[in-house]
């Protein structure tokens, strides 16, 4: 079908007069008007004139049993269409003033103003609809009723009721204006809601039974183009050709790299083999994606959107938008059975590349004509030589165990790395223990001690009390040593561990001999 000019944001699916077929809803671009079209099939069957340029589209269902009605956002009003007719208009007041609008109504009250400058500066179009989107009320079942959701410029998101049309939730972004909506849960249960901002980052509100959200910032480091949900994963589209998946709990499990730019994003879902996943479309084609794999392709020139959905009285219909003002509606085969695409076809590369064997020495065809002669005398030494060296390795830890010479780690609880270093040739000396966390550790104080001669040695502090230990965060902590009698040349033994307040045993200790001090020469 050729001779449209539409948006996907303003087109809907649903059976809109109630005969069992599902019709497509869009707004037409084309000839510098706007005109709401309804079509059955690729035939045109309602052509409607709009005073301005709509935001969004959305089908909604108002009560059970009901036929879905359209609302079409322009400007900070919803227009309710019912049967293709215009049914209702729904303004939306804004809940929260603007500190600078409280300040010129003051002074226009106090008389400061006149009302010629009121006028002026009045920020009148703070509710301008950015975005729509529905949720269910209180039931997964498509005949369920639906609540409204609208995001307006002025960073607010409004709940509306579709049986009163009022507004029965409300929530602020941090002055951030929201572009796209995705919701996830039922609106008086728990709901989920994935907010694409202007300014590139991506905003959760977790709504709870109590009607008390709670709002997560996640930076994606780059602006998110499109966004679609699966029984399992959401799934983010963004401008630096990345296609990055998340949880339903909003946390984030594998990203793909593309080499060309994402169209768009579509949700694809076919109950009667309960396929779930998203539609990814490029410039030339567009690929669906289960879980993460690549399952099919499907070629297509100039895609500028897509829509899948129920479209006539098939289940699964693929609509595809041209950028030169066209469309292309697709069925999906029923009888298909999805694999995934093996996208590395033949040998790898590596395969090809020949390797660089080096000449055969005298060294090399000695120790080969060494080893057919006599393998089982060369088989033995290896094995005495290995039984030599694990006994070496036994022995030097049973001495180290013993004595507590060296260093001993902390318990397997704590994972610290722990390092000392001696500073200085006498009779002042220096010690230095880096201390690391590389995971969380219990909160609770710690010690750093030191047992040595007093009659040789004199310490500036002979306990140092830790500060909070914080993981990947190095700590540096430093002890002077003096050496009483340098002129007499002996050695003693420091001993250094660290200490708990809940633990008897250390729980981590090292002992080092001291340097010869030098004399003083002053």
């Amino acid at each position: 079908m050729t001779n449209i000019e539409t948006a996907k944001s303003c087109m809907a699916l649903g059976d809109i007069n109630g005969d069992g077929e599902s019709k497509l809803v869009l707004v037409d671009f084309a000839k510098n008007q706007c005109r709401l079209k309804l079509l059955k099939g690729l035939t045109l069957i309602t052509d409607a004139f709009l005073p301005d340029e709509p935001a969004g589209v959305v089908a909604f269902m108002e009560e059970n049993g009901h036929l879905p009605s359209i609302a079409v956002a322009i400007g900070s009003s919803l227009l309710i269409y019912r049967n293709m007719k215009p049914y209702y208009r729904c303004n939306v007041e804004s809940m929260d003033l603007d500190p600078s609008e409280v300040q010129l109504w003051k002074a226009a009250k106090e008389g400061q103003i006149g009302a010629e400058q009121l006028f002026e500066e009045l920020q009148l179009t703070n509710t301008l609809i950015t975005c729509v989107s529905t949720i269910k009320k209180n039931s997964t079942e498509s005949s369920a009723p639906d609540v409204l959701l609208i995001g307006t410029e002025s960073g607010s998101i409004y709940w509306i009721d579709t049986t009163a049309f009022n507004v029965v939730g409300h929530c602020r972004i941090l002055d951030r204006i929201p572009e796209m909506i995705l919701t996830m849960g039922e609106f008086e249960l728990e709901s989920r809601y994935m907010i694409a901002l202007r300014d590139g980052d991506l905003a959760v509100l977790k709504r709870n039974q109590e009607n008390k959200f709670s709002k997560t910032i996640i930076n994606i480091r780059s602006f998110p183009l499109a966004m679609a949900k699966s029984k399992t994963n959401v799934v983010i589209a963004t401008k630096s050709r990345k296609l990055i998946f998340f949880s339903t709990k909003m946390q984030k499990t594998s990203e793909i790299q593309f080499e060309e730019d994402i169209v768009d994003l579509e949700t694809f879902y076919y109950e009667p083999r309960l396929y779930s996943g998203v539609f990814v479309a490029f410039k030339e084609k567009i690929n669906l994606y289960i879980d993460g794999s690549l399952m099919d392709s499907l070629k297509s020139e100039n895609v500028d959107w897509i829509k899948f959905g129920k479209f006539g009285r098939e289940e699964a219909v693929l609509i595809i938008g041209h950028l030169y003002e066209g469309i292309t509606v697709m069925n999906f085969r029923r009888t298909a059975v999805l694999f995934e695409i093996n996208q590395n076809v033949g040998p790898p590369t590596a395969q090809f590349n020949k390797l660089r064997l080096p000449k055969k020495s005298k060294t090399f065809v000695d120790l080969s004509m060494r080893e057919r002669q006599d393998p089982q005398k060369i088989h033995t030494t290896y094995q005495r030589d290995l039984f030599m060296l694990r006994l070496q390795i036994a022995r030097s830890f049973a001495e180290l165990t013993t004595t507590n010479s060296g260093m001993l780690p902390s318990r397997e609880s704590e994972k610290m790395e722990i390092s000392c270093e001696i500073h200085g040739f006498g009779p002042q000396f220096r010690i230095n223990i880096r201390l690391i966390a590389s995971g969380e550790v219990m909160d609770e104080k710690r010690w750093i001690g030191f047992t040595f001669d007093k009659r040789e040695y004199q310490m500036q502090k002979e306990l140092i009390p830790l500060a909070k230990i914080v993981p990947r965060v190095p700590w540096i902590y430093s002890n002077s040593v003096t050496c009483l009698h340098p002129e007499k040349g002996l050695q003693s033994e420091v001993k250094v561990v660290i200490l708990s307040e809940k633990k008897r045993a250390p729980l981590w200790m090292t002992k080092f001999e001291m340097p010869v001090s030098e004399q003083n020469i002053v």
